[in-house]
């Protein structure tokens, strides 16, 4: 009796080369330094906007950059569901950079300013003609024949 030739030795296919990626420590660094750059131009517009008024500024800085992370995050979670730390520190990385350049582009804008001007003498002349009273401080107006 023979012996039957050897198999070949048939080695595994190679696994594909990873991509390689940003570390999730480098998104968080940047995510935290674009989060404080987002607050302080912010609050820096609110400041200008409300001046000698801290507690909306601060608000104002929740409402504008706070609530979009927010919302952004809860966005992430759903949409990177099982994927982890990583895929929603990024989305929040992206956001904050949105948000920057958001920031910049009001900045380079032409400035605004909000007039400071009282209401007109018959501010309330359109709901005297609706209920038919005269309001006190509001003058009578003439009327045609």
């Amino acid at each position: 009796m023979t012996t039957p030739p050897p198999l070949p030795q048939v080695l595994p296919p190679s696994l594909p080369t990873k991509r390689r990626q940003i570390p999730t420590v480098v998104y968080c660094l940047f995510f935290s330094l674009l989060f404080a750059v987002n607050a302080g131009l912010t609050y820096r517009q609110a400041v200008t906007r409300f001046p000698n008024n801290s507690a909306t500024a601060v608000g104002y800085v929740q409402g504008g950059l706070l609530v979009p992370l927010v919302i952004a995050a809860g966005v992430a979670c759903i949409w990177k569901q099982n994927r982890g730390f990583r895929g929603v520190v990024r989305v929040l990385f992206w956001v904050s950079l949105i948000t920057l350049f958001g920031k910049i582009s009001q900045f380079a804008g032409p400035a605004r300013s909000w007039p400071n001007k009282p209401a007109a003498g018959n501010a309330g002349s359109a709901l005297q003609l609706l209920t038919g009273h005269h309001q006190p401080g509001v003058p009578e107006r003439e009327r045609s024949a």
